[in-house]
């Protein structure tokens, strides 16, 4: 029974390692790893790469990839960086208030 489960947290090991080469890779893939903090230049690109995301091109992996990317950007922030993330989406991203009152 032992051997099994020496198995079992080889391949969760083995899985953790893979997750963090697939963060790693993703942020890479996107120009590199954004501040903690996200400061505005890091806005700025954070923004466009959410556009890219939205835009929706190259079908649906390729939609899939760049959703996962943008979640390996989130997950390397920190508390003040993801708040100015969520504070982008909202302002760049969020709904037309003046439609809405309008429909």
């Amino acid at each position: 029974m032992s051997g099994g489960a020496g198995l079992f947290e080889r391949t969760r090991e083995g899985l953790r390692r893979a997750v963090r080469g697939v963060t790693q890779a993703a942020r890479a893939a996107w120009g590199g790893g954004f501040d903690p903090a996200l400061p505005e230049a890091d806005r700025d690109r954070l923004e466009r790469r959410i556009a890219e995301c939205l835009a929706g091109r190259g079908g649906e992996v390729s939609a899939r990839q760049r959703a996962a990317e943008l979640a390996a950007i989130y997950g390397g922030l920190g508390a003040e960086g993801r708040e100015r993330f969520f504070d982008l989406l909202a302002r760049r991203f969020g709904p037309d208030r003046a439609a809405i009152d309008a429909a």
